[in-house]
């Protein structure tokens, strides 16, 4: 163990930091005695020095097991990582799809039985108005923000609710804002059917883009002021509520008999409210 190639060896071995000690020098010996006599034959004993060199970092690694019989120049594969992404490959984009709304839940009523709703998790943007009682429940509407799955941009959105403890829970679907301008109503049909005795028989949900003077008038009778009327739901936006008993002899399969008056411009909700 002290020839010339055994001191070569060594002394690479002990040059090498990536080594394991302390290093078996018979089969390092022997492996690389076998690797010498081949790359002489092969190449010539001038580059075997340097692959010998090359080699012995990967033979220490190989032989660093108990098994003397395993071959000390076998390679090993010590790099796991995946293969970079080409970092020139734009993200794909989001789908443009309709946003989705929350899952409903359901909620107790006096008669015994339940109603679906939708949990608000949106980010409440103004004030909460009460516009009156629902199966024992306040009533409110209010406008929300929120991120919807499949869109760049969050929606926003007025609401009409209850409140069970301290939640809004959504009892119709929202009125998306911001699409288009103008005036756009939801509701108005007759309720009495989802609602108790002493609840309205109709409501009727609008917005106008803007601060706008707002009438209604109900089957042809005098003009007056709606329910509700507010700036303060979502600022730069008005919105109404019109609400009240259904009569006798209106049509159970359209909304209630309304014009709505906006800026002195008559909608008719049998016309241009969408049930909801």
């Amino acid at each position: 163990m002290n020839t010339p190639e055994d001191r070569q060896l060594l002394a690479l071995v002990e040059a090498d930091d990536a080594h394991v000690p302390p290093p078996d020098l018979a089969a390092l010996r022997a492996g690389g005695q076998r690797l010498v006599r081949r790359r002489r034959t092969m190449i010539g004993a001038g580059v075997a020095a340097a692959a010998l060199a090359v080699v012995i970092p990967t033979t220490i690694v190989a032989t660093s097991g108990d098994d003397p019989k395993s071959d000390p120049h076998t390679p090993v594969a010590t790099d796991q990582s995946s293969p970079p992404t080409d970092p020139t490959t734009p993200p794909a984009d989001p789908a443009t799809t309709k946003p989705s709304w929350p899952e409903e839940t359901t909620v107790p009523l006096p008669n015994g039985d339940n109603a679906a709703v939708v949990i608000e998790d949106g980010e409440i943007l103004g004030e909460v108005v009460k516009i009156g009682t629902w199966n024992g429940y306040d009533e409110v509407i209010y406008a929300a923000r929120r991120q919807n799955p499949g869109v760049k941009q969050p929606t926003t959105y007025v609401a009409d609710a209850i409140r069970v403890g301290d939640q809004l829970m959504q009892v119709s679907y929202p009125m998306e804002v911001g699409k288009d301008e103008g005036v756009w109503m939801q509701g108005g049909e007759d309720r009495r059917s989802i609602s108790a005795p002493e609840d309205p028989g109709y409501r009727l949900l609008g917005i106008a883009s803007g601060e706008r003077d707002v009438t209604v008038s109900l089957d042809g009778g005098p003009s007056k002021a709606p329910t509700v009327s507010s700036t303060d739901v979502l600022p730069g936006i008005t919105v109404f509520v019109v609400s009240g008993p259904w009569q006798d002899g209106w049509d159970p399969l359209q909304a209630a008999p309304i014009v709505v008056t906006v800026d002195g411009k008559d909608y008719d909700a049998r016309k241009v409210s969408v049930i909801s």
